[in-house]
């Protein structure tokens, strides 16, 4: 069962669709309780490594995921350019 405790803010939200959906997107109507649900706008880290390490994470924020991205781009490369 999918449970949602809470929802984002009006800023993340993209569009919304149905809890459960027929393929043309319209709501499938065999279920009583079937509500419209948010589609929100996520952000996703890739971390990796040579040696193998390789970890993704999905932020609710997607503008703080950028910028957390871009700031450890250059602390890499500031480290790189100093070894």
């Amino acid at each position: 069962m999918l449970t949602f405790k809470r929802s984002c803010g009006p800023e993340f939200v993209l569009d919304h669709t149905w809890l459960r959906s027929n393929q043309d997107g319209s709501p499938d109507r065999r279920f009583n309780g079937n509500r419209q649900i948010p589609v929100a706008r996520y952000g996703k880290l890739t971390v990796g490594s040579e040696n193998g390490l390789c970890e993704e994470w999905l932020v609710s924020n997607a503008d703080a995921a950028l910028a957390f991205g871009a700031a450890s781009a250059h602390m890499a490369a500031t480290v790189a350019a100093s070894l």
